[in-house]
């Protein structure tokens, strides 16, 4: 029995490397697959310098250096501002940890006695 070969439906210039599956193709679509190609002609020198210094960063921090901050954000790390304050914990549950269940943040912040302090 002869199995059926089935391809993406692709715009021009477009290549889906890989195995052809129905449920991956509700997701490619024509379409999809035409703005993703867009996006990358677009962005795409954009992309290689990103990945450029990514790999210069990498070689400094494998020989041992360590990270630094972007010089073009000096004028927001330097600047004068503040954080806003932190709001208060609701006063029927006070936070809840999203992490596992009874974990530290969870059972402290929800303690009355910590939600009577704020």
């Amino acid at each position: 029995m002869a199995s059926k070969t089935c391809f993406y439906d692709v715009p021009e210039g477009v290549e889906v490397r890989g195995r052809y599956d129905e449920e991956f193709a509700t997701v490619l679509t024509r379409d999809a697959l035409r703005f993703v190609a867009g996006l990358e002609r677009e962005f795409r020198g954009q992309v290689r310098r990103a990945m450029e210094l990514r790999h210069e960063a990498r070689g400094r921090w494998d020989a041992g250096g360590a990270p630094g901050f972007d010089p073009a954000t000096e004028p927001v790390r330097e600047g004068e501002w503040a954080c806003a304050a932190v709001p208060r914990p609701s006063r029927t549950g006070g936070w809840r940890s999203r992490g596992r269940p009874g974990g530290r943040w969870s059972s402290m912040l929800s303690t009355p006695e910590l939600r009577s302090s704020w």
